[in-house]
């Protein structure tokens, strides 16, 4: 069986003595080719080291962090993987090192079973998060997509609005027709734009969006 060949690069010992003992239990996959306590320490073995899969990296060091180091590995050595492991859980460290390219992003309580499943998933060239990165993410989506919603309905035009308000209130087309001295064909127009723009399918999903996200006074 083919070995996954790990770089440790972290800046304190003790978690590096720590790191490797987790592997040792899996040696029969893995093999521990290195380690570094800071970015540069961790090029210059890069430089003339070519059989590394998989870096085990830290964020917050010495001399040169994770951000800058897996900035250049990415640029310098594409085919290595790299899996963030750090306690920072914060949103701003997790965006950043996502928005770089990095392969994985665990958290340093994470279990012995999960490292060794996250080495293997990324060197396969999957991506892995643990649950609460993963979390975080999910959120994040949503709060963009709730963002572009609401981008979205700023698109509305004048009429469109007005319209919108007199179905709100109970109105059929041909009443609003009426009332606007307008064609009921010019209103049954407007409605359809309005439902294609905040993706809803007919009159009584119209109305809720519109007052669950007060579009109407």
């Amino acid at each position: 069986m083919e070995h996954i060949n790990v770089f440790i690069v972290d800046d304190h010992a003790l978690i590096r003595e720590g790191y490797k003992l987790i592997l040792k239990k899996y040696k029969s996959e893995i093999n521990l080719v290195g380690e570094a306590s800071n970015g540069i320490e961790a090029l210059e073995f890069l430089e003339t080291n070519n059989n590394v899969d998989v870096v085990l990296l830290d964020i917050t060091m010495p001399d040169m962090d994770g951000f800058e180091l897996s900035k250049i590995i990415i640029e310098k050595y594409p085919l290595i993987k790299i899996l963030v492991l750090t306690m920072h859980n914060d949103e701003p460290y997790i965006f950043k090192m996502i928005s770089l390219g990095i392969h994985g992003y665990i958290l340093k309580d994470t279990t012995h079973t999960e490292l060794f499943i996250a080495i293997k998933t990324i060197h396969e060239g999957k991506k892995f998060y643990s649950n609460e990165v993963s979390s975080m993410m999910l959120n994040r989506l949503l709060r963009k997509n709730e963002t572009t919603k609401k981008e979205e309905i700023l698109e509305l035009t004048s009429k469109e609005v007005e319209i919108l308000t007199l179905v709100v209130q109970g109105l059929t087309s041909t009443e609003i027709a009426e009332k606007l001295q307008t064609s009921n064909r010019t209103i049954e127009a407007h409605r359809r734009s309005v439902m294609k723009k905040i993706d809803v399918r007919n009159t009584a999903e119209l109305v809720s969006y519109a007052l669950k996200n007060n579009l109407v006074a």
